[in-house]
């Protein structure tokens, strides 16, 4: 099998995704993204001086005679004595260089966008966070459950879902009704960093290949994005990667180890 992340294989043109069938039942149409700027305002035309007229010539006033107050007496006074410390000095703790910040949902693809398609998962942190107020029913406000794990991770989408190279396609909402359609587009392995996954059964998933500390690596999962059903409380999840999907992935990180591709933790 030829490696598809091999540096001389020519980048996938930006046409709409062929992707597999999506269970909720939306034909999401192809789209191309909008060509050039439809809000941009034409620049408004230079105008001259509406009030017209020759500019008016003003005369200088006349130089004033100035005053001059007696001067004070400036009063002076002693800088306070510096405070003595006693005992020996505070022990400093250890130095260490500052980490990566990790930032969370930034623009670009969800798993919705990314459904069916085969994809590589860095875990990177997890935390807890208040739920989405709308999503709490009554029973969980009454218990006080309120809150939520929430897991920020890197996404490598590694194919089309029908195990080509096709660009993956994002910015709308296919779940909707109508279809929004999608606005933005990239080729593959799209990388798609600081995700948050709140949906609770692919955090089991992902949650044991945490980093053990600060500085520590983590590990990383390879699987299918699918979900259980049409419903929006029904659990996305990874379905586990086959042999040959795994191999893909190890392609791919051959790719990377290799500098044919960029690291998707830089």
């Amino acid at each position: 099998m030829t490696n598809p992340f091999a540096p001389n294989v020519p980048s996938a043109p930006a046409e709409a995704p062929q992707q597999a069938p999506n269970p909720f039942g939306q034909q999401q149409p192809q789209y191309a993204p909008p060509a050039g700027n439809p809000y941009a305002t034409p620049a408004a035309p230079q105008q001259g001086n509406p009030y017209g007229g020759q500019p008016q010539q003003y005369a200088a006033p006349a130089p004033a005679q100035q005053q001059y107050a007696p001067q004070q007496q400036v009063q002076q006074y002693a800088a306070p004595a510096a405070p003595v410390h006693q005992g020996p000095p505070p022990a400093l703790g250890q130095l260490n260089t500052a980490p990566p910040p990790v930032v969370g949902e930034g623009k670009g693809a969800r798993l919705a966008d990314m459904f069916g398609r085969l994809v590589l998962v860095f875990p990177l942190s997890i935390a807890r966070v208040p739920r989405n107020p709308q999503y709490i029913t009554n029973e969980q406000r009454a218990q006080g459950n309120i809150e939520q794990d929430r897991l920020t991770a890197t996404v490598v989408v590694l194919d089309d879902g029908q195990g080509g190279m096709n660009p993956i396609w994002y910015g709308g909402n296919p779940a909707a009704f109508p279809v929004v359609p999608p606005t933005d587009s990239a080729p593959l392995p799209y990388v798609r960093k600081g995700m948050w996954i709140n949906q609770s059964r692919l955090i089991s998933q992902l949650r044991d290949f945490l980093p053990a500390g600060a500085g520590q690596p983590g590990g990383m999962i390879a699987g299918r994005v699918h979900k259980a059903g049409p419903n929006n409380n029904d659990p996305w999840y990874l379905i586990a990667a086959t042999d040959a999907e795994m191999h893909r992935a190890q392609q791919y990180l051959d790719a990377v180890a290799a500098g044919h591709l960029p690291h998707p933790l830089a």
